[in-house]
């Protein structure tokens, strides 16, 4: 093989590692079809893998098996003839014909562990519970601002850095690497950012980005990237099938009040539900809504995130009504609509002749 074709194999075989590494699972197929095309293929991959992983082989203990150091996974499988007594890193001559099968099964296994069960051996996840928050530096820097009650699963790798957002909301403080791109994946919306801070949040039926500085790639299901900038925010409800997103600016007010996860909490004609949400993520003491024409209750003004109580007193003066209540989890402040003037009165002048009162919804 010529100079200019063993370069070429080289790239092309970067790039399937580089893909696989990613944990895109429909490329699998593509790259069986690929290894299975020519033993060349398979032999360029073993020897890129093994470039890749050669600090960790003497850990090794057996000849064959899957044994971790650090962030670096090894995958080794004793192979029968020829191709087993010659070390990998010197296969630089076709394999014999009876080596081949084998090879390949075993190229192919080693895709399998490294890509589909390894990740998630070694990915660390980062968890707050309700109440919580908390900042996590990773690896390259970047800093993660964790919500209440969120869990995010962190995947690094030589060439891409990977995020989930498997619930709750996080605000990331990228650090710039122009070769590894920072991903965030949930729920179907895939963000690239390189240099730039935003917000991913997943509740109530609903993904949300907003981008705070810099800029932010994001696509959903099959739609092209869209480009956010700063103030943008994305959303996009999770009951819809084709993942059309809806995007609107926000002013500079507006998008610094939707990261204040502490101190204060500004609404600016929010709705009951959402806001609601944000207290139950920040908060013990729960607020439930029994009466769902609520949900849309639109609301103004600045909050204390962590005293639910006040918040619901404030509430009675919109016209509803709170009780104190005990739930399966604790103590539950549960919200519902405040009865008329006239059915008030009754209430008051039967409990003054001392019967007792069924009362159905106002």
């Amino acid at each position: 093989m010529d100079k200019d074709k063993r370069t070429a194999l080289i790239r092309e075989a970067s790039d399937w590692l580089t893909r696989l590494e990613e944990g895109d699972q429909s490329d699998r197929a593509a790259f069986t079809q690929w290894l299975q095309e020519d033993v060349a293929h398979v032999e360029q991959v073993l020897k890129l893998q093994a470039i890749r992983t050669s600090m960790a082989r003497t850990a090794l203990a057996t000849p064959g098996g899957l044994r971790s150091s650090g962030d670096n996974a090894v995958v080794v499988f004793p192979l029968s003839g020829p191709a087993a007594r010659a070390p990998v890193s010197k296969a630089t001559e076709p394999l014999p014909a009876r080596s081949r099968v084998a090879t390949l099964v075993a190229c192919f296994l080693l895709y399998v562990l490294l890509v589909m069960e390894v990740p998630s051996r070694i990915a660390p996840t980062y968890e707050t519970v309700p109440g919580e928050t908390r900042v996590v530096l990773l690896p390259d820097g970047t800093r993660a601002h964790l919500n209440s009650a969120t869990l995010i699963q962190v995947t690094y790798s030589g060439t891409t850095r990977l995020v989930s957002l498997q619930r709750g909301e996080a605000l990331f403080d990228v650090a710039p690497d122009a070769t590894r791109p920072f991903r965030v994946q949930s729920s179907g919306m895939t963000a690239d950012a390189l240099g730039t801070q935003f917000d991913m949040k997943l509740n109530s039926g609903e993904l949300s980005l907003l981008v705070h500085s810099g800029r932010v790639a994001i696509r959903t299901g099959h739609h092209h990237a869209s480009v956010l900038q700063a103030n943008d925010l994305a959303r996009v409800s999770l009951s819809n099938l084709d993942g059309r997103l809806s995007i609107a600016r926000l002013t500079s007010y507006q998008a610094k009040a939707a990261s204040a996860w502490t101190g204060s909490v500004v609404f600016t004609g929010s709705p009951l539900q959402e806001a609601v949400d944000r207290f139950n993520r920040a908060n013990v003491l729960q607020l439930v809504v029994d009466d769902a024409e609520l949900f849309a209750l639109p609301l103004g003004g600045q909050f204390t995130l962590t005293d639910p109580q006040t918040f619901a007193d404030a509430l009675r003066w919109m016209g509803v009504r709170t009780e104190l209540r005990q739930g399966p989890s604790g103590e539950e402040i549960h919200l519902s609509r405040a009865p008329s003037a006239s059915q008030a009165d009754r209430d008051q002048a039967a409990s003054d002749k001392g019967s007792s009162v069924v009362r159905g919804k106002p």
